[in-house]
């Protein structure tokens, strides 16, 4: 699923000292950027903060606008394709702009 690479690289970085679990942030850009904010809602409360520069949050608005354009295609990665291919309800549900009230920072 979209995000558990990141969480399972925040964990790993917490196990090994590397980060502390206090401090963390996520940022992402585009697809990147709606991975981070999809992350900041399903684990509230482990990210101090998050960023984003051209988040995907819309995304049936970005399916209606960019669906069938050969770079577009080419950029989602072959686990994520199945997930622009669904039906625009589903796709509203995973749009951070149906969840930003579960998206918490302690910061600030």
């Amino acid at each position: 699923m979209i995000g558990d690479d990141v969480t399972d690289a925040a964990c790993w970085a917490i196990e090994h000292k590397l980060a502390d679990p206090n401090r963390l942030c996520i940022v992402g850009k585009g697809f990147g950027g709606f991975t981070a904010l999809s992350e900041a809602e399903k684990n509230p409360s482990r990210y101090r903060c998050v960023a984003t520069i051209g988040a995907l949050t819309d995304l049936p608005e970005w399916r209606r606008r960019f669906h069938g354009q050969a770079i577009y295609q080419q950029r989602i990665y072959a686990d994520s394709k199945s997930l622009f291919e669904t039906d625009f309800g589903r796709l509203a549900d995973l749009s951070p702009t149906q969840s930003a009230e579960k998206i918490i920072s302690p910061c600030c």
